[in-house]
């Protein structure tokens, strides 16, 4: 395999598919722009595929969360919507 030049490689806008790289799952539009707040695992590693990664954002004053889960060949959104208080609502 070659070295990567990572500083000018070529980005797509979706997320990791081995197989059909061009045809992958587009990445998350609403996070773009957005405030992350935090970025890191799953308290519960066999929670999610991979251990999922966890991205905590703020959109429009509203806080939300997107999990990612993974495994050697691809990337899957397994959820994107509120965390914190505006999760369950009183």
């Amino acid at each position: 395999m070659r070295p990567v030049d990572f500083a000018s490689a070529d980005v797509l806008p979706n997320l990791p598919d081995y197989f059909r790289p061009h045809e992958a799952t587009r990445f998350p539009r609403e996070l773009i722009g957005a405030r992350i707040l935090r970025i890191g695992t799953l308290a519960e590693p066999r929670a999610a595929s991979g251990g999922g990664l966890v991205i905590d954002y703020d959109k429009n004053g509203k806080a939300k969360r997107l999990v990612l889960e993974f495994n050697d060949a691809a990337m899957w959104v397994a959820y994107q919507g509120h965390f914190g208080d505006d999760a369950n609502p009183a």
